[in-house]
């Protein structure tokens, strides 16, 4: 099969994707929430800030970085808080939606969104989709919207600044790229330059599967997460110089073959 074709995306200026997280009082003022122990109820805080789009997050790494132990996570499993998908931990939060209500021209999705649908096939999913207005092919005013209608509803902060709206396209592979990479620990994510950088990779290494790679390096940073002074970028363009020279997630039809001996 061929891979889908590509979907486009948005990119503003004022909010930079997965940074922002919410928290429904609904569910965290329950008293189901709270009769659970303070570590429990923190394990959960932490995951809900570190989930993707699709409110996912990789729960193994997450519980390393707080020392959470797992037994608070069964825990949040057996309350229902959350759903663990598989053998690594990989959990869903089952009131994501609750929590967080993201605009469709800024969603992302999870690259663990087929495991999703497997495990919980009534799950009820955001379908990323283009802006209506740039659909339309109405013109944008100076906010980026048309018909004068708010851009986004992210608070005083945002009030004042300028919104320059891009669209990014991406093939499926690019957004599982892009999706890995967010769900490194403080790598500091730009969708935009994630994406430009992506292409330069391509065209470097032209024989590399960008997304093994890239998974290799995610679970890599999990033993040695990103420091302040790291250049996290400048190490993936090193992976990538190793894993040809290593002849590593090579693409299948550019492998080179083995020697034999005789």
């Amino acid at each position: 099969m061929g891979e889908k074709s590509p979907s486009k995306y948005i990119k503003s200026e004022v909010v930079t994707m997965a940074q922002r997280r919410m928290f429904s009082l609904n569910i965290i003022n329950s008293a189901r929430f709270l009769r659970m122990p303070i570590d429990a109820q923190n394990l959960y805080f932490h995951l809900g800030l570190r989930a993707d789009d699709d409110g996912i997050v990789e729960a193994f790494s997450v519980m390393r970085l707080i020392g959470s132990s797992e037994d608070n996570l069964r825990l949040l499993h057996a309350k229902s808080f959350v759903h663990v998908l598989n053998d690594d931990l990989v959990t869903y939060i089952t009131d994501w939606s609750e929590h967080n209500q993201i605009r469709p021209d800024r969603k992302i999705n999870s690259i663990y969104q087929n495991l999703l649908i497997q495990i919980i096939p009534e799950v009820k999913l955001l379908e990323p989709r283009e802006r209506a207005d740039r659909k339309n092919g109405q013109p944008l005013d100076d906010s980026g919207t048309s018909q004068g209608q708010p851009n986004d509803g992210i608070g005083k902060d945002s009030i004042g600044k300028e919104s320059k709206v891009k669209e990014i396209i991406m093939t499926q592979t690019q957004q599982d790229y892009i999706g890995t990479l967010k769900a490194i620990l403080n790598y500091p994510f730009d969708i935009e330059q994630d994406i430009k950088y992506y292409t330069t990779l391509e065209e470097r290494y032209p024989t590399l599967n960008l997304l093994e790679m890239i998974k290799d390096y995610a679970v890599y940073k999990l033993d040695n997460p990103i420091k302040e002074n790291d250049n996290p970028r400048s190490q993936i363009n090193t992976q990538c110089k190793k894993n040809v020279e290593w002849n590593k997630n090579i693409k299948t039809q550019a492998k080179k073959p083995e020697r034999k001996v005789y």
